[in-house]
């Protein structure tokens, strides 16, 4: 059987997907120093990658680019722990274009929410720290504010979890790059 991790790197920690095959089992952060006990066949890990468009300074884009540049490490970290553990481990890496396109984020994450199945959303939930309900409402409220145009910001946790889901998702040819049902 095949085991399936996808992870959303940050600097502090990690939201990691896991599932067999097709089906997702498990959400969950892991912090960056973690020390992996097990690890699992294949393990997709999202690539860093500086979009040079959109920023207002040099000093700003430097920025970002070194803020990334910490995350892609301790990406890197994250891969070298599962291949201690499991040397023949197959590790994919795809950059945010790559595996969701330019699909706005209150859209992808709409759109992988009801890929899930009610199983799925359940360990959605328990590794997000929130009901199924309270996650569909705030998915609505992002959906609803960015219909209306009003400029509220789409930042919580459980965004993080959703981008490692899609990762998931796509590696396991579950949604195409706009995040809609194959």
């Amino acid at each position: 059987m095949t085991a399936t991790w996808a992870a959303d790197p940050g600097k502090h920690q990690h939201a990691v997907a896991s599932g067999f095959r097709r089906q997702l089992v498990d959400v969950r952060f892991l912090p960056v120093d973690v020390n992996l006990a097990t690890a699992p066949d294949r393990l997709v890990v999202e690539k860093m990658r500086v979009h040079p468009s959109g920023y207002k300074s040099t000093q700003e884009l430097i920025a970002k680019a070194n803020d990334l540049l910490e995350v892609e490490g301790a990406a890197r970290d994250l891969i070298a722990s599962a291949r201690a553990v499991n040397p023949r481990i197959k590790v994919v890496r795809n950059t945010a274009p790559e595996w969701k396109g330019t699909t706005d984020k209150v859209i992808h994450h709409n759109r992988i929410w009801k890929v899930l199945t009610p199983e799925e959303r359940e360990a959605f939930a328990r590794g997000a720290g929130h009901s199924v309900e309270a996650i569909e409402k705030k998915l609505r409220e992002a959906a609803h504010n960015k219909a209306m145009g009003l400029a509220k910001q789409y930042s919580w946790a459980a965004h993080n979890l959703f981008d490692a889901v899609g990762l998931f998702l796509r590696d396991t040819d579950r949604i195409d790059q706009t995040g809609m049902p194959k």
